[in-house]
């Protein structure tokens, strides 16, 4: 992992963190879909002003054999201008729950997935089977991905992480 990914989480070492969530993920690279796009252009800025990190347009579709819950997840929300000049679209991504990953140790990444309005409320994310994993890198290449690999993931909570408050450091 880049020293830069690795202030972008506040962390020094890439030991244990606290309330993170480790399991294994099966990523599909032969179904490429619009969704980082969205992800990317909707919600770039927040990431942006969240981790300091810009976000590459493409992503990876991540799956999990066991439904899995985000830990601690950072909710966002379109702004209301967007949301309604977005008909359809705002559907689904209205609202994104967003926490960090490690991806085999040596890469930093996003997972993202739409959620309903009322876990958007409660600042939680349902469990989910499959997330669109968007990252800063090309993490494809970058680690040599292939269709169907099996790849070890640790979800990261996005409180328990972030010492300082975005560009305060």
């Amino acid at each position: 992992m880049y020293d830069w990914e690795r202030e972008a989480l506040g962390v020094d070492t890439l030991g244990q963190i606290r309330g993170a969530i480790r399991t294994r993920m099966r990523v599909d690279l032969l179904n490429p879909s619009a969704q980082a796009w969205w992800i990317a252009t909707l919600y770039g800025p927040f990431i942006w002003q969240t981790w300091r990190v810009g976000l590459l347009h493409g992503s990876i579709a991540a799956f999990v054999d066991s439904p899995v819950t985000l830990p601690d997840p950072l909710v966002l929300r379109l702004p209301e201008y967007l949301a309604t000049s977005m008909a359809g679209v705002s559907d689904v991504w209205e609202q994104v729950a967003v926490v960090p990953v490690m991806v085999e140790q040596r890469a930093l990444a996003f997972a993202a997935c739409g959620i309903h309005r009322g876990e958007a409320d409660l600042d939680i994310s349902q469990p989910r089977d499959r997330w669109e994993l968007v990252a800063p890198t090309n993490i494809k290449s970058r680690l040599e991905l292939t269709d169907g690999q099996q790849i070890a993931v640790s979800l990261l909570p996005f409180q328990l992480h972030r010492p300082d408050a975005p560009h305060q450091r």
